[in-house]
């Protein structure tokens, strides 16, 4: 349509460089692998992952739960990354980044959804736990004059922050779990405590303090308190299986109180995430959260999507957006009903093919389109039931009929963002719009390269500062 601002000359002009960069790349993993040490290549997240022995699933999926994490700190949901290794946090420093007592305080929930493991939320939660470990220092130990001096620390007051709490939801049970880890970190930490001073307060420099602290590299797992809820995301009731964080929000749900009232109450910062959750699974999950988005408790989400082809009209969120788009001014069909929308999550499989092959390796475009790298070990998926060719007609017959130089990868691509819009239009109109509180900014980028998985959509919100 012209009123669009793009005409169908335009539209057959677009390449597939062009679909896939209408969304921006906003990979952040790099500032969580920085290392002080420059003689050691391996990056400092890698390095604390392979210390606790924590099956990852290889490199390529530590570089998206980096990025991952690194989404978490920049919508200010969890501390920014500070380093023991240089210099603990100045009252300038606390001042800018709006860290006071209340902030100190502030208890932590981890939601992973879908969690399988749960290593994304575990890498998550005690990454989160150890920056705000760094916080926990009192004004007149922040000087740098007093570097060489020695200092009363009381572990209790001002080092140990409250832990931060890690939900894993997941229907089925697993092997190597989060909870596995986390429990051995205790022991650990435990056995370390034995061995200090016996004494309340114990005098130490600060030079010192940063030193007893490089052994936890950047996660504090023993700082990690998991609950592990068994059920699938189509029944599970969050709101009833976590009345301590709405208990926390209640404060917010009442439109008579000031901001500043609201501010005060409010001690607990809520996040979800999830890490290729397939299909329906991420709308399963949206859903499942209305309850606690409603009662104000979530403070942020991100979200990497997977599997569109698995998507069902009937569990779909953005229902409403895509009937808008097409059969408004920009699509201008008479209707857009299940079909339709069957026939779009299954072109989305086209975007993981090898060039414009219009038979697929089954078994490869299987594991790419899971993000899976078979050399990486990795369980998150084991699923090739998407069925690309047999229905109609192929995503590249309509891309060669109609003349689009994108090809059938391109269209692909396209369907995928398409499912993900409508996604991102529910989660800011409806899931997180309540007429007392602030208003969501809902976002999709690419938070890794292509190469890393073509899977690699992210949908990131956080409240409107």
């Amino acid at each position: 349509n012209s009123s669009s601002g793009l005409t169908e000359a335009k539209l057959k002009e677009l390449t597939e460089g062009d679909i896939y960069n209408a969304i921006q790349l906003l990979d952040l993993s790099a500032t969580e692998e920085e290392n002080e040490d420059q003689k050691d290549e391996t990056g400092r997240l890698t390095n604390a992952l392979n210390r606790h022995r924590i099956k990852s699933g290889g490199p390529r999926h530590i570089q998206q739960i980096a990025s991952i994490l690194g989404h978490l700190r920049a919508l200010d949901l969890i501390p920014k990354k500070v380093s023991h290794f240089t210099k603990l946090r100045s009252p300038e420093f606390l001042a800018k980044e709006k860290i006071n007592e209340d902030g100190l305080n502030t208890k932590t929930t981890i939601i992973e959804m879908g969690a399988g493991r749960g290593m994304l939320g575990l890498v998550c939660a005690s990454a989160a736990a150890y920056s705000w470990g760094n916080t926990m220092v009192s004004e007149n130990q922040q000087k740098p004059e007093l570097a060489h001096k020695e200092l009363d620390i009381e572990p209790a007051l001002n080092i140990d922050p409250p832990k931060v709490e890690l939900v894993l939801v997941e229907r089925a049970g697993t092997r190597a779990k989060a909870e596995t880890k986390i429990r051995t970190a205790i022991k650990v930490a435990i056995s370390d405590a034995k061995n200090e001073s016996s004494n309340h307060f114990c005098s130490v420099t600060r030079d010192q303090y940063i030193k007893n602290q490089r052994h936890r590299e950047c996660l504090a797992l023993d700082r990690v308190a998991v609950t592990r809820i068994k059920c699938d995301l189509a029944h599970v009731d969050m709101y009833a299986a976590l009345p301590f964080v709405v208990s926390s929000a209640g404060s917010l749900s009442k439109s008579d109180h000031s901001e500043n009232d609201a501010a005060q109450k409010q001690k607990r910062k809520t996040m979800v995430v999830a890490k290729h959750l397939c299909g329906a699974g991420t709308d399963l999950a949206l859903k499942s959260l209305r309850d606690l988005a409603s009662a104000g408790a979530i403070d942020g989400c991100v979200m990497a999507t997977c599997c569109h082809g698995l998507c069902s009209w009937k569990e779909y969120v953005g229902r409403d957006r895509l009937r808008s788009l097409f059969c408004g001014k920009v699509g201008g069909l008479s209707s857009f009903g299940e079909n339709d929308f069957n026939m779009l999550r299954r072109w989305t499989s086209a975007s993981v093919l090898d060039g414009d092959a219009k038979q697929p390796n089954r078994q490869k475009s299987a594991d790419l389109k899971n993000g899976n790298d078979p050399s990486d070990g990795n369980e998150e998926h084991n699923n090739d039931s998407v069925e690309i060719i047999g229905r109609g007609p192929t995503i590249f017959e309509v891309a060669e009929e109609l003349g689009l130089k994108c090809g059938g990868r391109g269209i692909g691509r396209a369907c995928q963002r398409l499912i993900d819009h409508g996604r991102c239009h529910y989660m800011e109109k409806q899931l997180f719009k309540r007429h007392n509180q602030k208003e969501f900014k809902v976002t999709l980028s690419h938070y890794v390269d292509a190469s890393v998985t073509p899977q690699n959509a992210l949908i990131a919100a956080s409240r409107i500062k």
